[in-house]
């Protein structure tokens, strides 16, 4: 009993500790929603490619971004995977503005088991926007995310959480990190539907960013 109750409570104090500074600045706080779907197919055993849909909203559901990235990702070894990825944008402002723009972005992701849990290193390279900004190509950002999941013995649940920071090569500075937790619901080995929170914290400005994203998750392998 005493190692089923170790990781709720790991889980429950990860939760608090991201939940205390949104309730601390919650004046200076900007909410969005996103949704998406994470559909990923396995070509071969080495190379993956993957399409990704995603729909974001802002304010009062009067900014809109509409959201497409399709990737390919290789995997040399069983612990390294390297993609590429493109993302095409189109961004919608309350005043009935519309603007389209491209990201591009380039991952190298370690991914280490350790029993029950799954830890991954990500470095990004990429053109970062902000949602409601427009890409920059020359504000490159490098972008490094510890991530840390958990296989729930006997569950469907598999709970995750991340911390990610943003580098900002022009200004050569950590300008924001990301707070992420966050839970998947596998119905099989294809399917399954995820919920996750996400905490920003601007380092040098008072300004902090909430975002709740909903996605559904399916291999076609």
């Amino acid at each position: 009993m005493r190692q089923k109750t170790k990781p709720r409570i790991f889980w429950v104090g990860i939760l608090i500790y991201l939940i205390v500074p949104v309730n601390s600045f919650a004046q200076n706080n900007t909410w969005e929603l996103w949704t998406g779907a994470a559909l990923s197919k396995k070509m071969t055993d080495r190379f993956k490619v993957s399409i990704n849909p995603e729909f974001r909203f802002a304010g009062q559901f009067d900014q809109k971004e509409w959201r497409l990235e399709a990737g390919i990702d290789y995997l040399p070894f069983r612990i390294l995977e390297l993609g590429i990825n493109y993302r095409f944008n189109s961004l919608h402002n309350p005043d009935g503005d519309k603007t389209n723009s491209h990201t591009f972005s380039s991952d190298v992701r370690f991914k280490y088991p350790i029993q029950r849990f799954k830890i991954e290193a990500r470095g990004r390279f990429t053109n970062y926007n902000e949602f409601g900004e427009p890409i920059n190509l020359e504000n490159p950002y490098l972008r490094y995310r510890l991530k840390m999941e958990y296989d729930l013995p006997n569950s469907k649940f598999r709970p995750m959480t991340s911390v990610e920071w943003f580098h900002q090569l022009s200004e050569h500075e950590i300008n924001k990190i990301r707070y992420s937790v966050g839970v998947d619901y596998r119905f099989n080995k294809k399917h399954a539907l995820g919920a996750t929170y996400h905490y920003q914290d601007y380092l040098k400005k008072e300004k902090y960013r909430n975002m709740v994203e909903l996605s559904y998750k399916f291999k076609f392998n």
